[in-house]
């Protein structure tokens, strides 16, 4: 008669975990189990926070914010695909506040390298902004790294 406990005892244990095993794949079919989310590069979730430019902000807030974050970039951190995209919206948004995309020229003229995915967009970025005649600033600045890149 102990047997027969221990019997249905084991039984009662491998039926119930059986039990728990289906349910929990009933419950998670449909569902993707994906990996945890990336996460943002500091430089780019910091200048995305910041109001969009706008003539009303002074320039010693978020606009002088958006500068000092461009000016601490490094070659390697232009280099990475947020940083890079990050640097081509600037450059190609003529709303953006004009000192920043000054930083972002330079970023573009000083670290970016030829093997970066989208070194052609952000020198065609470039090219567009020296060729345009919206902002001379802009233009003179573009013109430079333009000249210092086309320089054997």
């Amino acid at each position: 008669m102990r047997l027969g406990r221990k019997m249905c005892h084991y039984g009662n244990l491998a039926g119930f975990l059986f039990a728990l095993v289906m349910m929990y794949s009933q419950v998670t079919r449909g569902f993707e189990i994906s990996p945890p989310p990336r996460r943002m590069n500091p430089f780019v979730s910091e200048y995305r926070s910041l109001p969009p430019s706008s003539d009303h902000l002074p320039d010693t807030g978020p606009n002088h914010r958006k500068c000092r974050i461009l000016q601490q970039l490094d070659d390697d951190q232009a280099n990475e695909p947020e940083v890079s995209g990050l640097l081509l919206e600037i450059l190609r948004d003529p709303r953006e506040f004009d000192l920043a995309r000054v930083e972002a020229i330079k970023a573009v003229g000083i670290c970016v390298k030829d093997d970066n995915p989208l070194a052609e967009q952000l020198w065609a970025a470039l090219h567009q902004i020296a060729a345009s005649d919206e902002d001379e600033m802009l233009q003179g600045w573009a013109g430079r790294y333009i000249d210092l890149r086309e320089k054997p």
